[in-house]
């Protein structure tokens, strides 16, 4: 990829920094507009677009619609936040460890590492998206006995923002589809756009006093320990196939967290079941 983008056949570890830094300060803010597609079960079903703010260094907003919970903004200053839902007028203030805060920047470099692991990759050339010049990459999983799944992502060329996404099982059927519809960049987003004012006749909840951790994956053994008991599992699926499942734990505080298990199918690139 690195070789497409610069001409090189080989960049040393130096080169490969100075290039992501290279993209990454090239960003002071970007809004986008992303939309998914989900098309399991023999059914397709389009979910209302998230829009997207980012601003150096540390500003964020996302404002997405749920069937259920109506529209919801998201609003981070630093290390400080806002969830609001306006259907039900809740408003909880929330406060996001460093760590937390570093997974929310300009990680394109990290989001491709994310996609690689466990993965073989090739380039596939260049398309163009939406006007863009957009490489497209194919990432490859080996499941064990049932074959290849595959994810295609084509990110933009210049940016490295990724444009489209689409995950397929094993059986080469698509299963989802992200697009992102719109992307803007450097603007010079107004610090206004990320203002933590919550509207009159919400309900508020003040959680500033417990911060946000990222989650960390745990063995079964080490749940039973942070829990105190032994966490339920759930060992066979519906057509009593083994399940993969994931267990990670979010800290919000030294003394207190939750467990989240998640139970994918083998085959499958999303998870079937989710308990917490």
């Amino acid at each position: 990829m690195l070789h497409a983008l610069t001409g090189k056949l080989s960049l040393s570890a130096t080169e490969v920094t100075a290039k992501i830094k290279e993209v990454t300060d090239s960003i002071e803010d970007y809004e986008k507009v992303e939309q998914t597609t989900s098309f399991e079960e023999g059914a397709t079903q389009t979910f209302s677009p998230s829009r997207i703010w980012f601003k150096r260094p540390h500003f964020y907003r996302v404002e997405s619609t749920h069937p259920s919970w109506g529209r919801t903004a998201v609003i981070m200053r630093g290390s400080e936040g806002l969830t609001i839902m306006e259907k039900s007028r809740q408003a909880t203030w929330l406060k996001m460890s460093d760590k937390l805060r570093g997974q929310m920047d300009l990680g394109f470099a990290d989001t491709l590492k994310t996609l690689a692991a466990d993965k073989s990759s090739r380039l596939l050339g260049t398309e163009y998206i939406e006007g863009r010049p957009a490489l497209h990459l194919q990432f490859t999983e080996q499941v064990s006995n049932k074959g290849e799944m595959t994810t295609h992502l084509w990110m933009d060329k210049e940016t490295w923002m990724p444009l489209v996404t689409e995950w397929y099982d094993v059986e080469g059927r698509l299963v989802q589809r992200k697009i992102v519809r719109e992307l803007r960049l450097n603007q010079g987003l107004p610090d206004s756009l990320f203002e933590l004012s919550i509207p009159e006749g919400y309900v508020v909840t003040d959680k500033r006093q417990e911060e946000l951790q990222p989650m960390a994956e745990i063995s079964w053994e080490e749940a039973a320990s942070r829990l105190g008991c032994a966490p339920y599992r759930l060992q066979m699926g519906l057509e009593n196939e083994p399940l993969k499942a994931k267990n990670q734990w979010v800290m919000v505080s030294p003394e207190r967290g939750a467990l989240l298990s998640q139970y994918t199918e083998l085959g499958k690139p999303f998870p079937k079941l989710m308990i917490t």
